[in-house]
């Protein structure tokens, strides 16, 4: 028996649609509730429906699962709703990064429902010092709470975003490069062991920096020491590492602002590659490096 789990993320994100589906679903199979706080007994012959990666890491110890998006893609006789041109930002958890087939079944399934699937916006904050540039990277992290209003990410309050959980929405690239004890891997990897080789392999690549590495003599476990990279490889360094978690949102601060021209060209092509289909919100202020719309901070 296939047992329906909705997801917070889903509702929020597109309430309408959620409900649409949720109606459906009731007619078909039992709809549970959050699968975080759901008593109901599962059986093993049982199969969850799932939306998003989170609620397959919660469920899969318990019960086979089957993503939604796969299932309702398969179906024949499911009366999609038209959603009429709506834009709808596919969000990173709903793919399932352990799950990368499950992206094309969202895909085709929400312009099956006539969206318009949004791969991500990609914006620019400008302004002078202190107008609040940084002020707002710090909100989207969670570092600093607003005295006012809410920051959501994915319908939930940034600040309330779990560390383990933090990494796999946000991808940062500071001025600066902060390396960490280890090797070449570590610098990319920044120890988390869900990151394979392949990942890792991939980042380097996109940012331009495979042969390099690849050249010396042991590779990706080459020790790290200050001289080993060259300043604008340092940089790209850090790009591979905001890329390789496989975030939905990167956020790039001033990441140009050291670099001499020819630097800069070289950084900013990874900048794009990284960037594709991703959401992005940097801060530069050079009209060089400015990425999407421009959005001016103003007293």
């Amino acid at each position: 028996m296939y047992i329906y789990y909705p997801s917070c993320n889903f509702s929020a994100a597109s309430p309408a649609t959620a409900k649409k589906v949720k109606a459906y679903f009731e007619k078909q199979m039992p709809v549970a509730g959050c699968c975080r706080v759901d008593k109901r007994e599962i059986s093993s012959a049982d199969i969850a429906l799932y939306i998003c990666q989170a609620c397959r890491e919660t469920l899969e110890d318990k019960v086979k699962t089957q993503s939604m998006w796969e299932y309702l893609d398969a179906l024949k006789d499911f009366n999609f709703p038209n959603l009429n041109g709506q834009k709808f930002y596919v969000q990173d958890c709903w793919r399932d990064r352990n799950h990368p087939e499950i992206h094309e079944a969202v895909r085709s399934l929400l312009k099956k429902m006539h969206a318009e699937v949004m791969d991500g916006d990609q914006v620019t904050l400008t302004g002078r010092t202190g107008a609040g540039k940084s002020t707002i990277f710090k909100l989207l992290l969670g570092l600093y709470k607003p005295q006012s209003g809410e920051v959501l990410i994915h319908g939930v309050p940034a600040a309330d975003i779990r560390d383990d959980e933090r990494r796999r929405l946000f991808g940062c690239v500071e001025q600066t490069f902060h390396m960490v004890p280890g090797t070449v891997r570590d610098q990319i990897t920044l120890y988390d062991s869900t990151i394979s080789d392949e990942a890792v392999h991939t980042a380097a690549e996109l940012t331009g920096l495979k042969d390099t590495i690849e050249s010396m003599e042991k590779g990706y476990d080459t020790r790290c020491t200050d001289d080993l990279f060259s300043q604008g490889q340092w940089q790209l360094l850090s790009i591979a590492r905001a890329a390789a978690a496989a975030p939905s949102m990167l956020l790039f601060d001033e990441i140009t602002a050291n670099l001499d021209a020819e630097t800069e060209r070289a950084v900013l092509s990874a900048l794009k590659r990284v960037a594709e289909n991703r959401t992005v919100i940097s801060i530069s202020h050079r009209t060089s490096a400015e990425l999407g719309r421009i959005i001016a901070l103003t007293d």
